[in-house]
């Protein structure tokens, strides 16, 4: 039981991407299959998503994990004789097939360059080209597709693919586009060289897979490779297309929230990014809205550089982020720490949930099978410290070993008015501070705890 008056305000990481990373030497690409979703319905015509909708709601809507047909939701049905639009409220079961369709139709056509490019996909694309070289990166090589794509809003983007091919060594090692949320993630702080299959990068690479012949430098290419088998990291049927559809333009969910559902979805995955995942050349990660150095301020920011250059005297390498607890009441994006050692790998994971920052220390065996879907105990980190887990790991979908610590590694300074909040926090979720010390004194016991650090922690519940 905790005490009812607890009121420490810790700012949160919040998610704005989740998907799968391909690693590529230093390169690294953050695949997603809600981008290839859009793209895919960008490249339909209005008689094509009309019949796609239909077919999802014979078949596969009721029983979608996606789209929840017993909320209300208002549709644009049309305009009427003024140009005024037509809305009609409802449960989202109650709505016929045409409906959603002319409710999806409205709202693909309501951003400006959709009136240009949608329902029209060979007027999406211009300039479509393969070349040798990339021109812009030390750390990518090989073919590169090219090509100015449609904006959502107005405009082109220029956009580069460097390993389009299925067959390439690296596929999909460097992704440049011009556009805002592309240069938001290469440019995110915790990641070094991140590229992203944005919306703009998987419709280029849709385009010129249905559209061989719009292909400039094609014959060379063709002559060098065989028959150009573009590389999809995942399978989109037209039931998923509609259901992302559904739930981002009428439900209003966002990228981040339908990429973990479909990524429970082992039918979503192509051969090829499953058997990156195997062999552990793709994990999965995420990308938080903020940079922590923005986000945190004062004697929380100072405390995040002390751990970090706590860990990196430790050999420890900040790799980026993952999520802890996906899915559940306490899931919480981690900047992620990590060493090899032998046969295994360690992480440590700075997070920030109901209190002062927490480190989550994992060690998964090195080439232990990939697992699959990972359940995550539904636990407040606070209330599982310094208890010794075998848990699965989101990231690599491995078991290991799993424990919650407060961050007083040996050399970390922790700001005096931050250490009262951690006595506080303490005294929260501990109200009989015996289970505590219990839990301290079998840490030391075991040598999990240094007795510096479990002398730093038992001062605060004395």
């Amino acid at each position: 039981m905790t005490t009812p008056d607890y009121k420490l305000e810790y700012p949160e990481l919040s998610l704005r991407r989740y998907g799968v990373v391909i690693h590529n030497g230093p390169n690294l690409t953050l695949v997603d299959p809600v981008e290839p979703a859009v793209a895919r319905a960008y490249l339909t015509t209005q008689k094509q998503l009309r019949e796609a909708v239909q077919q999802f709601i014979l078949t596969d809507g009721a029983n979608s994990d996606l789209v929840d047909f017993s909320h209300r939701r208002t549709l644009i049905l049309g305009t009427d004789g003024d140009g005024k639009p037509i809305r009609k409220s409802r449960l989202l079961h109650g709505f016929e097939a045409q409906e959603l369709y002319a409710g999806l139709e409205a709202r693909l056509k309501s951003r400006s360059n959709f009136k240009v490019a949608w329902g029209s996909p060979e007027r999406a694309i211009d300039k479509l080209r393969l070349k040798d070289k990339t021109g812009f990166s030390t750390h990518s090589e090989g073919v590169t597709l090219s090509g100015r794509v449609a904006s959502k809003s107005r405009g082109w983007h220029e956009v580069n693919i460097v390993g389009p091919y299925r067959s390439s060594k690296h596929p999909l090692v460097e992704i440049r586009c011009g556009c805002a949320d592309s240069r938001y993630v290469s440019t995110k702080l915790g990641y070094q060289h991140l590229t992203h299959l944005d919306f703009h990068a998987a419709l280029l690479l849709a385009f010129a897979e249905q559209n061989p012949g719009r292909l400039q430098g094609l014959e060379r290419q063709q002559d060098f490779r065989g028959e150009l088998r573009y590389f999809r990291p995942f399978e989109i049927d037209s039931g998923t297309m509609v259901e992302v559809l559904l739930a981002k333009y009428v439900e209003g969910r966002g990228a981040a929230d339908i990429s973990k559902t479909l990524l429970r979805r082992t039918g979503v995955y192509s051969a090829q990014l499953v058997g990156m995942l195997r062999q552990g050349r793709a994990s999965y990660q995420a990308v938080p809205n903020e940079d922590f150095t923005n986000t945190y301020e004062g004697a929380l920011l100072q405390l995040y550089r002390n751990i970090a250059e706590g860990l990196k005297r430790r050999s420890f390498k900040l790799t980026g982020y993952v999520l802890e607890k996906k899915g559940t009441d306490y899931e919480v994006v981690a900047l992620n720490f990590e060493r090899e050692g032998k046969g295994r790998r360690e992480s440590a994971r700075i997070i920030t949930k109901d209190g002062p920052p927490l480190i989550i220390w994992r060690t998964v065996p090195l080439g232990q099978d990939f697992g699959g879907q990972v359940n995550d105990f539904v636990e407040n980190p606070w209330e599982e410290l310094y208890v010794h887990k075998q848990q699965g790991d989101d990231k690599t979908r491995m078991v290991g070993n799993y424990e919650v610590r407060l961050p007083f590694l040996h050399g970390v300074r922790v700001p005096g008015v931050i250490m009262q909040d951690y006595k506080t926090a303490l005294h929260h979720f501990y109200p009989d501070l015996d289970v505590l010390r219990g839990k301290l004194d079998s840490a030391r016991r075991t040598n999990r705890l240094k007795m510096r650090e479990h002398q730093r922690v038992a001062s605060l519940v004395k």
